[in-house]
């Protein structure tokens, strides 16, 4: 092996040890590691693996949109920009309700096929309440 096939041999290696000892992996974690099983493809001759590198993550704020059901949020658009911007990029995203409460979760988490509708008394699984001032601290960056 190369220099750079053990590093990243050994990055698999914590990858799936983080991933046994959480008992889990999300979207995220999983297309790190078939990317980096993927540079090690000589040595395992599974062929190409769908995953790629995530090098940075970057922070969505985003409001939802009110609709008669409540609050909408469609993932589509958005991780399709981030992702013509930034195409090695984990997204972050922090959702402001109309109650003020921020929500946050790791996007690649969200439907990719449909809107989804959000409640803030039981967000979905991929977004968790977050602290007004995680919101707060970026916001005065962006147009409101």
């Amino acid at each position: 092996m190369t220099r750079d096939e053990l590093g990243y041999f050994f990055r698999v290696v914590q990858g799936f040890a983080a991933a046994l000892i959480s008992a889990s992996l999300t979207v995220r974690e999983r297309a790190n590691l078939l990317f980096l099983l993927d540079q090690l493809q000589p040595h395992h001759g599974l062929g190409a693996l769908p995953g790629r590198e995530l090098t940075r993550s970057v922070l969505v704020l985003a409001r939802p949109q009110v609709t008669g059901e409540g609050v909408s949020f469609d993932a589509r658009p958005v991780m399709q920009l981030v992702r013509e911007k930034w195409p090695a990029a984990g997204i972050d995203l922090l959702l402001r309700l109309p109650d003020g409460t921020i929500l946050g979760g790791e996007l690649e988490h969200a439907p990719d096929d449909r809107p989804v509708v959000i409640r803030a008394q039981r967000p979905p699984k991929w977004l968790e309440v977050r602290p007004a001032a995680e919101w707060s601290q970026w916001d005065h960056l962006g147009a409101r």
